[in-house]
């Protein structure tokens, strides 16, 4: 008994409205009486009444009725189901640096590898509202819509390198302009963007600046990389060169990335080798903080 409930108990009012309508049929019937004309007044409520009480007329029968038909409506029941009463309206898209620094192997066994890892991590802590997927290298691409259901993205995150990419290069801007889109006509004005990079161009910088200027979401950077770096081990076992025949060694400046997620109101974190840099991304910065910082920088 101890999970019995009524689904819809409002309807248990409703008993009011019964003892009502039984009196008044009660008065009316022995107001319509014939005996009225007939029997003294001061006889007429214990001879009627007696009379009524075993006759057909009773009012047992219509209280029973109206009581089994209010608790049926009522909505008696021995099993509680759980209802959604809340629903997070929270929109993220990670973007992958998809440009072929990420075979750097200064991490490893490469940059590319621990940034899907760190991708999985991230999704099993956005376990609330959609998620999307964008890759870039010198142009983005949507590789998963905002989607709730983050298994597809655990899917897609295996397959994704920069031999697939059809622009080489690294264009992070398109990438983001990509994200404000997805966000926006999906109605998150404010969403959270978590972008996995090893680095951006000085040009980029004030780019990004702007665009971070012109809507509301939250930038969160994740480097992953050395500042000694390594160089760039392709899929077929060669190292990639320039055109003077030098082998590409790419680094890391976290000066750089750090303050662009700092002037697009997000948070910071290197890779760390526990989940502490991932925690450090989902976690809300204090926009008091963030506004002395910005200050001090100026």
């Amino acid at each position: 008994m101890t999970d019995f409930h009524f689904i819809r108990p409002l309807w248990l009012f409703a008993f009011l409205i019964l003892i009502c309508c039984l009196y008044l049929l009660k008065k009316i019937r022995i107001s319509n009486s014939g005996w009225q004309q007939v029997i003294p007044s001061h006889l007429t409520q214990v001879l009627i009444q007696g009379k009524d009480a075993d006759n057909r007329f009773s009012i047992w029968r219509p209280l029973l009725i109206g009581s089994l038909t209010i608790i049926a409506l009522a909505g008696p029941t021995w099993k509680k189901l759980p209802q959604p009463v809340y629903q997070v309206a929270r929109g993220s898209v990670i973007i992958m640096d998809m440009s072929y620094s990420m075979y750097a192997t200064d991490i490893s066994p490469n940059r590319l590898t621990r940034a899907r890892f760190k991708a999985f991590d991230l999704l099993e802590q956005l376990n609330e509202g959609e998620v999307g997927l964008i890759a870039y290298a010198g142009d983005a691409f949507t590789i998963s819509p905002l989607t709730e259901d983050t298994n597809n993205i655990k899917l897609l995150l295996p397959s994704l390198s920069p031999d697939l990419m059809p622009e080489l290069g690294s264009y992070p801007l398109s990438a983001l302009e990509l994200a404000d889109a997805m966000l926006t006509n999906a109605g998150h004005i404010k969403g959270d963007i978590y972008w996995f990079t090893d680095g951006i161009e000085s040009s980029d910088i004030q780019e990004i600046t702007d665009w971070g200027r012109d809507n509301q979401h939250s930038l969160n950077v994740l480097a992953i990389g050395t500042a000694a770096g390594a160089p760039i081990k392709l899929t077929n076992g060669e190292l990639m060169k320039d055109r003077s025949g030098g082998i590409i060694i790419p680094t890391l400046n976290e000066k750089q990335l750090s303050g662009v997620a700092n002037r697009t109101r997000g948070n910071y974190s290197s890779l760390t080798a526990d989940n502490g840099d991932i925690e450090s991304l989902v976690h809300k910065p204090d926009p008091l903080a963030q506004e002395e910082e910005r200050e001090s920088q100026n």
